[in-house]
C-alpha cells in the first residue's frame, strides 16, 4: 500500500527553534557588539550567511576570514557549538 505524503506540511509545522543550540535569526540592530565575539551575519546583497565579527575600531561588521571589506548584514544568528564527538 502505498501513500503519497506532502512535504510541504512538514515544513510549515518546524519550528525555527530546535532547542537551547539554535535559534531563530533576529534582526541585526539586535545583535552583541561585542569584540571577538563570532556570529553568523546574514548579509542578502553579499551572497548570505558569513561568519563575522563587530569591529569597534571601524564601527561596522567585518568577516572573520577577511577584515579587508565590511559586512552589510540584515540578521544575525549565534554561531552553534563545536560537535560533541569532533
Amino acid at each position: 500500500m502505498s501513500e503519497s505524503f506532502d512535504h510541504s506540511t512538514v515544513v510549515t509545522h518546524v519550528p525555527w527553534s530546535f532547542g537551547p543550540m539554535f535559534s531563530a535569526p533576529q534582526r541585526i540592530k539586535t545583535a552583541p557588539r561585542q569584540p571577538d565575539k563570532s556570529l553568523l551575519l546574514f548579509c542578502p546583497e553579499q551572497g548570505g550567511w558569513h561568519t563575522g565579527e563587530w569591529v569597534a575600531v571601524t564601527g561596522d561588521w567585518r568577516s572573520v576570514i577577511s577584515w579587508d571589506h565590511p559586512l552589510e548584514p540584515t540578521h544575525w544568528m549565534s554561531v552553534p557549538s563545536e560537535p560533541f564527538d569532533a
